[in-house]
């Protein structure tokens, strides 16, 4: 049985950790969390918790319904609640990737190319530190909307995310904050 101390903990641990990113005064008054997590997930529970304290918006969605795929005759809730913050377990973030770089196999040659070039500008950018925008930005736009379009920091916990599809999802959709359990951080934002 969880207890006001467990709760307590929680908040105490995130805090100093997200409190630079997520929520207000450090985030925008209008950020928008999406869960979809199990409840009972832990870093759902966590997560959770952390924006009630911190003031962020929570808007619950179902993994069967995240994306348009599964839906008839509305939008997904990605794209529904286009959220600012969204946390998940490295399977989820690979499963982004590997459905962009599908489509990617079957576009084309030119498409590959295009997409690579892009990737290592905006990749050298980030590694200088610089996150605002590249006219090579374009080229990631159908990926940022099918995540609905706002996302200023995704999480990741529960195990550690291959650096492979954490260089993805920070490079093409934006920066990737780890938990702990990872092998490069402990809780801080990683970027590549």
């Amino acid at each position: 049985m969880l207890t006001h101390k467990n709760l307590s903990a929680v908040i105490g641990g995130l805090f100093p950790i997200l409190k630079p990113y997520l929520g207000f005064p450090a985030g925008q008054k209008t950020d928008i969390y999406l869960a979809f997590l199990p409840t009972a997930h832990v870093l759902e529970f966590a997560i959770e918790t952390y924006c009630i304290f911190s003031g962020v918006a929570l808007g619950y969605g179902s993994v069967r319904t995240l994306t348009d795929t599964n839906c008839r005759n509305c939008v997904g809730d990605l794209k529904e609640l286009r959220p600012t913050l969204m946390a998940g377990v490295p399977a989820v973030w690979e499963s982004i990737r590997k459905a962009v770089i599908a489509k990617l196999d079957g576009a084309g040659t030119i498409a590959k190319m295009i997409f690579n070039a892009a990737f290592a500008i905006r990749r050298k950018a980030i590694e200088m530190g610089y996150f605002g925008y590249l006219p090579t930005d374009f080229v990631f736009s159908k990926i940022k909307e099918t995540v609905g379009g706002r996302l200023r920091y995704t999480l990741s916990g529960g195990a550690p995310v291959a650096n492979e599809t954490h260089q993805f999802m920070t490079v093409t959709v934006c920066p990737m904050i780890q938990g702990y359990g990872s092998t490069e951080t402990c809780g801080n934002i990683s970027i590549l």
